[in-house]
């Protein structure tokens, strides 16, 4: 273990000097990629062991809305057409542009969309009924090896003094209400980051059902009336994201 920190630089003085365009070691499951070659008469394999339903075919697409970077849909494939890489281009303005196909690479991230608050950047960050993964990812943003603080981004503990919203976990019947009314708090200009694909789409709970908290599946749906009157609104696949996928860093000239 030791000296697999001491490859990925973790015991350098100074970290991480570029963190937008950091990449993690081969061994690391990022950006699924779906190569040009042809399938298989009637091979639906890689859409039927998907367990969200993220997988298509005819022609073959992946929804990162609702994939959880599990490599069910890699192995299955017995022509290698899916293949999962170690990019972090997870972040998006634009929602339409996370379905992954052949023509279609990466997510559309507007450059600047987020200069607004550049070099002073406030973010609550609410959990809406998840498992602590996201957040625990979210944590290391603060640590000496990424220090985002040096780009003037910080996590505050109350929503009065944030800039934006960042929600991580699936939107849960007992706190979709609570998330609507710390929404309206944060003072416009604001700004609405949904983290992760349990927050964009309930990811692996969105099929949760009989007795008990259940999972409203849609943060977007939920606040839909709310996101009108946000300034800048983003979303974040994964499960979970890695510190270098919060493309944060990378709208904020």
């Amino acid at each position: 273990m030791l000296e697999s920190f001491k490859a990925t630089g973790f015991f350098t003085s100074c970290g991480i000097k570029d963190v937008a365009n950091a990449l993690p070691d081969g061994r690391f499951r990022g950006l699924p990629e779906i190569l040009d070659i042809p399938c298989p008469n009637a091979c639906f394999r890689c859409a039927e062991v998907c367990p969200t339903y993220a997988v298509r075919v005819n022609p073959v697409r992946i929804d990162l809305r609702r994939c959880l970077f599990c490599p069910e849909c890699e192995r299955a494939c017995p022509e290698g057409k899916i293949r999962f890489s170690n990019g972090v281009d997870l972040a998006t303005t634009n929602p339409q542009s996370m379905v992954i196909t052949v023509e279609n690479k990466t997510p559309v991230l507007e450059a600047g969309s987020f200069s607004l608050f550049k070099r002073s950047l406030s973010l609550f960050n609410i959990s809406s009924g998840g498992c602590n993964g996201c957040e625990l990812e979210l944590a290391e943003l603060s640590n000496a090896r990424y220090d985002i603080q040096r780009f003037g981004i910080d996590f505050t503990s109350t929503p009065l003094h944030a800039d934006g919203l960042l929600i991580t976990g699936p939107m849960t019947h007992n706190m979709a209400t609570v998330v609507e009314d710390t929404l309206r708090v944060i003072t416009l200009p604001r700004m609405l980051v949904l983290c992760g694909a349990c927050a964009i789409n309930g990811g692996g709970f969105c099929r949760l059902t009989g007795p008990g908290p259940q999972c409203v599946g849609r943060s977007q749906t939920r606040l839909g009336h709310c996101r009108l009157s946000t300034t800048s609104t983003g979303g974040i696949a994964g499960n979970f994201e890695t510190p270098g996928e919060v493309g944060l860093l990378q709208t904020i000239p």
